[in-house]
Formats: C-alpha cells, structure tokens, sequence
C-alpha cells in the first residue's frame, strides 16, 4: 500500500509511478489514471490535492458512488476501486475532505479505460498509440512475457547450481510451457518465434524425465537444460518482446 503523510497542508509525497494529485472529480481524468495505474502495478489516486497542497473536494456518498459505478461501466475488462474519505487540515487549518481511491493492479490486462489504453510511466499516464484492440491485447502480452522470462532465468540458474530437484523442475517446466501455450493463442502474428519457445521446454522437460546417475552425467543434464532455457529466452522470448515494446 502506497503510504500518504500530510502536513501542514501539504502531501509530503511527490506524484510517482504509484501516486497521482487530481483536484476535483472529474471523472475522465480520473478514468485514465485508473486505466494506467491498473495496467501497470496499481497505485493511489488522491482527490482534492494541488500539486501537492490540500485544496479538498466536495462530494457526498452518492457522488461517490456514481464515480465508481462509472468506472465499472467505463472499463473493460471492469475494474473496481477502492474509495475513501480523509478528513484533514488545508495550510489555513480549515477542516476538508479527500478522497482517495486505492487502483490495484489489474490481473487481466490491458485495461481500456474510456475507450482508451493508458499505462502508467514514472508520474505521468501515457496513451497507447496502438489502439485497436488485438494491439491492446499485445501490449498486455509484454508484461506477461517479461515475467515467464524472470522465472526462467532464475530456474536455469537453480538448476546449474544444483538448487532444484528434478520434480520441481519438471513442475516449473510445465507451468510456463502451460502459460507460454495459452499467450500463443492471442499471439497469432508472432506464433513462430512462440512455438520454437514451447518446443524447446517442451525438449528440455524431456530431458528431465529419467533422472541420471550421480556424476559427470548427473552435471551434463544440468548443463543441457540449462542451455535449452537460455534459448528460450534469448533467441524467442527476448525477441517477442521487442516487436512488442510500444516504449
């Protein structure tokens, strides 16, 4: 959870990656920070801040309410928020209201918001200039790509060490050669670089299936795995990945 102070009228806080100042409830703007905070990794939106300074808002539960029933009917796939009511003190010491709205990263990305796209980069919301939705849909395969290519990398090293057992990895193996087959389907345009990635798991899974002998055999196993997820990653993932930057 993103942490807020306030003092003396002021959010100590800078807006950020996580963290961004509206100062009224202007429902399209504040749309287009829930799409990039949920199409990235979540964040705070308070309501009612100025560059910092507490200016309040005024709002009652049914505005409320019909904020976030506008943001359910407004993004697709729907996405809920998490308002709340702060009272606090502006630099005068007069007594207001902020609201803020916690955004959770989304599970199912991307999330179009209003029609759009937005993606949360450092303090700023950039639109995806790529608008139709089959682009949409890469856009969000890039982040999921990224985070089979993290997981890899770490097991080809546990396996080189010697960390993993076998049925672990065989378990490992399964799962993103599972995941890399369902992207596959959404990746129509890119399916050759993904099918060499699968059918590679799929070889270095095979490998795993009789367990060698301890010894020089048991380190040529481990050697040849390894060098088969590094393919993976470097000649398909990798690869798959820039022809999906939109960076």
């Amino acid at each position: 959870m993103t942490e807020i102070t306030i003092h003396n009228g002021q959010v100590e806080q800078q807006e950020s990656e996580k963290l961004e100042f509206k100062e009224s409830l202007m429902k399209g703007r504040i749309l287009e920070a829930v799409g990039a905070f949920a199409n990235r990794n979540g964040g705070v939106i308070l309501v009612g801040v100025s560059k910092q300074n507490v200016v309040g808002v005024s709002m009652t539960e049914a505005s409320i309410r019909s904020l976030v029933q506008s943001i359910l009917n407004n993004t697709d796939p729907q996405h809920e928020v998490s308002p709340h009511i702060k009272d606090v003190t502006n630099a005068q010491g007069e007594e207001v209201q902020i609201l803020r709205i916690e955004v959770k990263e989304a599970t199912d990305k991307p999330v179009i918001a209003d029609g759009r796209v937005w993606r949360r980069i450092g303090a700023s919301n950039r639109k995806i200039k790529k608008r139709d939705r089959l682009k949409a849909e890469l856009f969000g395969m890039e982040d999921k790509l990224y985070c089979i290519v993290d997981k890899l990398e770490i097991m080809r090293r546990e396996i080189e060490d010697g960390i993993k057992d076998w049925e672990t990895v065989r378990k490992d193996l399964a799962d993103s050669y599972h995941e890399l087959a369902g992207l596959r389907r959404l990746l129509r345009d890119l399916r050759e670089k993904i099918d060499y990635a699968v059918e590679d798991l799929r070889r270095a899974a095979q490998c795993t299936l009789t367990p060698p002998a301890p010894g020089s055999s048991e380190r040529k196993v481990r050697t040849d795995v390894s060098r088969q997820i590094k393919n993976v990653i470097e000649q398909h993932l990798l690869e798959v990945i820039k022809q999906l930057s939109i960076e």
